[in-house]
């Protein structure tokens, strides 16, 4: 009796033990992807958005599904405190077969001419077992340029008293639209505005 006892006890353990294998060989992480689109490059102070894509493929419904979005120095989520690099959104049950997109709005602050790379982590819990797993997943792309280019023209050598113009080039660098954009002129002390071609709408030089 108590060897019989033995063999089913054995037979369970390696009943659960074959349920965990095939978990992992055909379900949980290998059948889990996740994939982030972003443009291969953005300019400083344009808008770009990052789609996350997350895709179930394997036999399992996958409980309580997180994604955290991790940022890198010089980026930043759009709308949010400037300090903030880490989001995360509740995915909830994510269904075998399901895909699920999640949009982000991000800006580049700064870190001109460098790569950079943007990291996204979706934590869940398989139906079967009661332990949560992760899958990572991260995208590279390069900060350009600022999306606004400004040069100033003027002459080289001038006299004291003697009036001259300072001529402001600016062009948008970006494929998108720049709103709400203000051009502000700095003078050293002993500069003396006289006029400019727009009125300013804010003392001399705004």
């Amino acid at each position: 009796m108590r060897k019989l006892f033995v063999i089913l006890a054995s037979i369970i353990v390696l009943a659960i033990l074959g349920g965990i294998f095939l978990f992992f060989k055909d379900g949980g992480v290998k059948g889990l992807s996740v994939e982030l689109t972003v443009p291969p490059e953005v300019a400083i102070g344009s808008p770009f958005s990052l789609q996350v894509s997350v895709n179930n493929a394997s036999r399992n419904v996958l409980r309580e599904a997180e994604l955290m979005v991790e940022l890198p120095e010089n980026l930043i989520f759009l709308g949010s405190e400037p300090d903030k690099s880490l989001e995360t959104r509740i995915l909830g049950n994510l269904g075998t077969g399901s895909l699920t997109q999640e949009t982000f709005e991000l800006l580049a602050l700064g870190g001109e001419n460098s790569i950079k790379e943007i990291r996204a982590t979706v934590t869940y819990q398989p139906a079967a077992l009661g332990s949560r797993f992760e899958k990572r997943a991260a995208a590279n792309f390069s900060i350009g340029a600022s999306s606004i280019g400004l040069d100033l023209a003027m002459p080289q050598k001038v006299f004291s008293d003697e009036e001259f113009i300072i001529t402001v080039f600016y062009k948008n660098n970006s494929n998108a639209s720049l709103k709400d954009l203000q051009f502000r002129m700095n003078y050293p002390p002993a500069f003396s505005f006289k006029s400019s071609s727009l009125k300013p709408d804010f003392g001399n030089n705004t």
